[in-house]
């Protein structure tokens, strides 16, 4: 009996789910398998690569970028706590001092 990959079960275990699960069992699997997916990007990711997308994600406020570095990354010192800190900032409007209106 040959031994197969994980990826090669869950490949199968996927596509047997595909033929026999209902329309209803299919939707609910719908949101665990794109955690599930979202994981494995961004644990497949290298500490550079999770930083660049970390900086995008803050400049460009991605806040879904960020929940999902926080939750899944496996560098927590360099990532998550960097990513919860961004997303804990309460954005607050500011003025410059030229557009302050003196009476």
């Amino acid at each position: 009996m040959a031994t197969n990959s994980p990826l090669e079960l869950l490949v199968a275990a996927l596509a047997d789910f595909d033929q026999n699960g209902t329309r209803e069992e299919k939707k609910s699997a719908i949101r665990p398998l794109e955690r599930l997916a979202k994981k494995l990007e961004v644990r497949s990711l290298e500490l550079q690569e999770q930083r660049w997308r970390l900086t995008a994600a803050e400049s460009t406020r991605d806040r879904q970028t960020l929940l999902d570095l926080a939750e899944f990354t496996q560098f927590e010192d360099d990532i998550a706590s960097w990513a919860r800190e961004i997303l804990n900032v309460k954005r607050q409007m500011r003025s410059l001092p030229c557009q302050t209106i003196k009476l």
